[in-house]
Formats: structure tokens, C-alpha cells, sequence
């Protein structure tokens, strides 16, 4: 199985890996743009508990959740 986009393909181990990385990802653009858990849940429109359960790899945030981080990394 593989996710297609115009610049690659991401087999299912790579997609995995994404997966995993995005509370880190989230967590550390949050430390980096100096925003408290409950800031960034503002921003992406998501309870300062959500961020935390994900943050902790507590909950997984769903496909929609992701590319709202996605953009909320890239802003």
C-alpha cells in the first residue's frame, strides 16, 4: 500500500514513521514558537488536553487533525 503525491511514494513503514513522528513534531514547534499547550490547542482548534494526550503519544490525532499540525508547523 502506498500514499501517492506528486513529488514521492511512501510505502506503509514510511507512513508509519511519519505517524510516530508527529507528536514530536507538534511538541517541538510548539516549544519553538513559545506557545503553552493551551495556545497551540487555540490555534488548531483543539482542547490543551488534546495536545497533551498527543504530545504524550496518549491519543493519535486523526488524518484531518494532522494536516491542521501540518500547516500549523509550516506557518
Amino acid at each position: 500500500m502506498t500514499v501517492a503525491s506528486t513529488e514521492m511514494l511512501l510505502g506503509y513503514d514510511e507512513i508509519i514513521a511519519v505517524l510516530a513522528a508527529v507528536p514530536v513534531i507538534l511538541r517541538e514547534t510548539r516549544r519553538r514558537k513559545g506557545q503553552t499547550m493551551k495556545q497551540a490547542g487555540d490555534q488548531l482548534g483543539i482542547a490543551a488536553s488534546t495536545v497533551m494526550r498527543w504530545e504524550r503519544h496518549e491519543q493519535e490525532p486523526s488524518t484531518g487533525d494532522i494536516i491542521r499540525i501540518l500547516r500549523w508547523v509550516a506557518t
